[in-house]
């Protein structure tokens, strides 16, 4: 595999949970860093609506092979909820086919912080799942590729 440039989009919304997001996928790829790997820092956006134009930044800008979007969503009193993971889905999909580059959704949707602190487990890793849905990616370009 040649060498991919990953960038990292994340919502600074929920800080705590989402650090916990970005170690996971750094856990998994750091160690690759430098190697077919260069992980690029987080770039920090102010809530989980704005990732989708940021991720087009990074491919823009930074010549990304990928980029992972992380970030948090829970459920409040409002329907807010539903227009943000809306504009993110949508987000996600329109600029990963302009592109033709993989998006990776490490956005947790969550009914409560209950249920993010489950994605957030050393079994359950929504952060190293996103990493490694990355890397499957990318493999799966280069198998493409070749044929």
């Amino acid at each position: 595999m040649e060498k991919y440039r990953i960038g990292l989009a994340v919502s600074d919304f929920y800080p705590d949970l989402v650090s916990s997001l970005v170690d996971g996928v750094q856990q998994v790829l750091d160690p690759l860093d430098h190697g077919t790997i260069a992980l690029l820092p987080p770039v920090m956006a102010p809530g989980s609506s704005e990732l989708p134009l940021t991720v087009d930044w990074l491919f823009e800008y930074c010549q990304c092979s990928a980029v992972i979007g992380l970030g948090v969503v829970i459920r409040g009193q409002t329907s807010h909820y539903e227009s943000v993971c809306r504009m993110v889905e949508q987000g996600f999909i329109q600029v990963q086919l302009k592109r033709s580059r993989p998006v990776i959704s490490g956005v947790i949707m969550a009914e409560s912080l209950k249920q993010v602190k489950a994605r957030l487990t050393l079994e359950n890793h929504k952060g190293k799942q996103a990493a490694r849905a990355c890397l499957k990616m990318l493999n799966l370009f280069e198998e493409i590729k070749k044929s």
